[in-house]
């Protein structure tokens, strides 16, 4: 038998059994928006000191999609990246329609958890932020609708980190963990929520805040076929090297 017929024969079986053992892969969400507090007043607490210090935030009760753009660059991604958010498509999300923080809101979020570096939660937050339910369009009010169904995709935060400013007057922090889509169309996806809040007037005054979520590209290590993809290529190889030698012998 010639070497290239032996050598075409294990890469065709190769391709084959890798084929065969590979699992069928669900699509990855690329996706981001804006989202800020459009109800009650957001507190700090201890309410006594500056917000850069506190040690507990609590979340608006209303919070809403502002303008969604058709491409975004994913953290640790490519700029330019399309927009799976951007309707019209099977994930199309709506500019006004709400998100939902806690349940039920409004959230308190343990702010003495997050370090200045990214750590993982003591307390994580499963389910903490869905998107999205029905709303009302910032520009005319008119009623929006949320996904189908309500709250499709929900996010679960699971480390974070605050980011100390020289202003004592600004918070600023991020979670990240992976949002999963209850309809399975997508696969469970890293993402993350950057929050930036502003106590404008100082201690016991409202806070103003606004936020984004946005999806995260992070490197995939080298992987290797499973065991029974090795059996696969053994198996397909020798039957193509048994092939290969009945056609010498006649």
């Amino acid at each position: 038998m010639k070497a290239t017929n032996f050598i075409s024969s294990l890469t065709l079986a190769t391709s084959l059994a890798i084929g065969v053992s590979g699992a069928v892969q669900a699509i990855t969400l690329n996706g981001n928006f804006p989202f800020a507090g459009t109800g009650s007043a957001i507190l700090s607490s201890p309410s006594t000191q500056p917000i850069s210090l506190s040690q507990a935030f609590t979340f608006s009760t209303i919070n809403s999609i502002g303008t969604l753009s058709p491409t975004f660059t994913p953290l640790g991604g490519t700029p330019g990246t399309i927009n799976d958010l951007f309707g019209p498509g099977v994930a199309q999300v709506n500019l006004g329609s709400q998100v939902t923080i806690g349940t039920p809101p409004p959230f308190v979020l343990d702010v003495s958890q997050l370090g200045s570096s990214l750590n993982a939660l003591t307390t994580p937050y499963p389910n903490f932020f869905a998107f999205s339910s029905d709303g009302f369009n910032p520009s005319n009010g008119t009623p929006v609708s949320g996904t189908t169904p309500p709250n499709r995709f929900v996010f679960s935060a699971l480390q974070g980190f605050k980011t100390i400013s020289a202003d004592p007057n600004v918070l600023s922090f991020q979670l990240e963990g992976q949002v999963t889509d209850t309809l399975g169309i997508y696969a469970p996806t890293d993402s993350a929520i950057l929050v930036s809040a502003t106590q404008v007037s100082g201690p016991g005054s409202a806070i103003s805040f606004s936020g984004t979520w946005v999806t995260v590209v992070r490197q995939a290590p080298p992987t290797t076929p499973e065991p029974s993809a090795y059996f696969g290529i053994l198996a397909l190889g020798a039957l193509g090297l048994g092939t290969s030698l009945k056609r010498k012998q006649k």
